[in-house]
């Protein structure tokens, strides 16, 4: 069941012809993020990635790149999330092992934690 405005995507023949050329442009992303960059960009939205080589080549085909903690922040000001609930989920995600900037995750948990 699809739901909160998510769709499933898919791509035409033409588009799949896209990623080669993708593929041959920017070794580092993997082929599953290069969809991913071929359907943000026909449809003019934005990717969120926390992977490098993914935001590079994004940036270099004109589409904007955020990262997690981007997200959060909006979902913060968005009121989907609550200060405290977004510095708990922080938490268990750098727990489970995510690599995130420390100062900027400190930053955070200040800002929510009031």
């Amino acid at each position: 069941m699809i739901k909160l405005g998510y769709t499933k995507e898919g791509t035409s023949g033409e588009e799949t012809k896209d990623i080669v050329s993708l593929r041959n442009e920017y070794a580092s992303p993997s082929t599953n993020d290069l969809f991913a960059l071929l359907l943000a960009k026909r449809n003019g939205c934005p990717i969120i990635t926390g992977d490098n080589a993914l935001r590079n080549a994004a940036r270099q085909e004109g589409v904007t790149a955020h990262g997690l903690l981007w997200l959060i922040d909006e979902m913060v000001k968005c009121d989907i999330l609550t200060g405290n609930q977004a510095a708990d989920a922080l938490e268990r995600i750098i727990d489970e092992g995510s690599w995130l900037p420390k100062k900027e995750c400190e930053d955070r948990f200040k800002k929510w934690r009031r």
